[in-house]
């Protein structure tokens, strides 16, 4: 691998999906934030007409129109309160965001005027149902930047929910200076609440969650006790008091922990968030 490129795998972008309104804006609270792909497909084809001039040996293409097309398979979840599902509405059009983070590196795809195309539902294994759900969107927009750095793109975004929960991720062993997958900002300024963590123990070292705003490490942690190998542990911490300002990244790194053959891994943070 070159030392000049950084890999980001298709895989882990965070999803978040709005619903727009006749102005394009996005309206209500999102349909996802933050959500995670089991799977995830993109393409980007040109429609083209190709025109040949009498007497001419080749023929020139002419692209009339894009088409981009997203599958995303994610685990079949239902919230608790309700066991509602989320089906794409005849003609509503979406604002879908991919995330991905590496190496403090940030990368943006937002696509536009985004329909739902298809909704299937199979299962794998005894464990897994799984739902993919295909859109088109009509056209997308990349953006990039780094942890201290928010990037700054055009998109509608709804306030955020009075009280909403985000989760962080990360399926690899927790190794000290890494981050588990996910950030988030909010467009106004929000209060976190709390947060918890469940993971595989580490087994000769507690391993250290450290939450940052803004580039920045405060002095709220979360601490994953020694235990025995692939033994779910938890911890939670109080985060009453913090804010994050409008546009401020939030995101936990791995501040301590043993190395990889004893590391935690197959973390899920959830966290508290009110405005």
């Amino acid at each position: 691998m070159s030392q000049d490129r950084i890999p980001f795998f298709l895989a882990e972008a965070l999803i978040s999906l709005y619903a727009t309104g006749a102005d394009g804006q996005a309206t209500g609270v999102p349909v996802w934030a933050g959500a995670y792909a089991n799977g995830l497909r993109f393409s980007h084809t040109l429609a083209e007409v190709v025109v040949r001039a009498s007497g001419a040996a080749y023929g020139t293409a002419h692209h009339t129109d894009e088409e981009n097309v997203l599958s995303i398979e994610r685990t079949w979840l239902l919230r608790k309160a309700d066991l509602t599902d989320f089906k794409p509405v005849r003609n509503q059009q979406y604002i879908l965001q991919l995330v991905w983070t590496a190496e403090r590196q940030i990368f943006q795809r937002t696509f536009y005027g985004v329909t739902g195309r298809s909704l299937e539902q199979n299962s794998m294994g005894t464990n897994q149902f799984l739902t993919t759900q295909v859109f088109r969107a009509q056209w997308y927009v990349d953006a990039s930047g780094t942890v201290a750095t928010p990037i700054v793109v055009a998109v509608p975004a709804p306030a955020p929910l009075a009280m909403d929960t985000v989760g962080f991720f990360r399926e690899n062993p927790l190794l000290p200076g890494e981050y588990l997958l996910g950030f988030y900002r909010w467009p106004a300024l929000v209060q976190l609440v709390s947060a918890t963590v469940i993971a595989w123990a580490p087994q000769t070292a507690a391993c250290v969650l450290t939450l940052e705003v803004g580039g920045v490490l405060t002095a709220k942690t979360l601490t994953l006790p020694v235990g025995a190998a692939n033994v779910e542990v938890t911890a939670a911490v109080d985060l009453t008091g913090v804010v994050v300002p409008a546009g401020a990244l939030v995101r936990w790194l791995v501040t301590s922990g043993p190395a990889a053959e004893a590391a935690a891994w197959k973390a899920a943070v959830l966290m508290v968030v009110t405005t």
